[in-house]
């Protein structure tokens, strides 16, 4: 957090969520509650920054939880007034990751859980598009 004092950015941008989808059981208020608290050290070290929460990417083995996560994410993202980018829609939703993957040269790896640099770039051009649009 001594990062962003030093810094002062205008927007934090948090990601995650891909590996909790492999979590036995999802707990949304989880979610909400951590998001909370590390939106609290954001804005005592930064105050003033914006927010920005990202969805996790499609994950070929927790094709139903996922979209669990994701909407948790949103939800927390709402409640601490953080604007939240679907990047599980942007793949293409349940199952992309398989197409990702499936491409000519693909996208994705074939742990059906990482992209690969083609991916991550494709995302990352998306999210800029989207934030520079806005």
């Amino acid at each position: 957090m001594s990062e962003l004092s030093r810094r002062a950015p205008a927007l934090v941008i948090l990601e995650y969520g891909t590996n909790e989808s492999g979590d036995h059981t999802i707990k949304p208020a989880t979610y909400v509650n951590n998001l909370g608290k590390v939106m609290a050290r954001v804005r005592k070290a930064s105050p003033g920054c914006s927010c920005l929460v990202l969805a996790p990417t499609d994950r070929a083995d927790t094709l139903l939880k996922t979209p669990l996560v994701r909407d948790a994410l949103k939800a927390a993202a709402k409640a601490e007034g953080c604007g939240f980018w679907d990047t599980y829609e942007a793949m293409g939703g349940k199952g992309s990751i398989h197409a990702w993957h499936a491409e000519k040269p693909s996208k994705a790896a074939g742990d059906g859980v990482h992209l690969n640099a083609r991916g991550y770039h494709e995302l990352g051009d998306k999210l800029a598009t989207s934030i520079l649009g806005a």
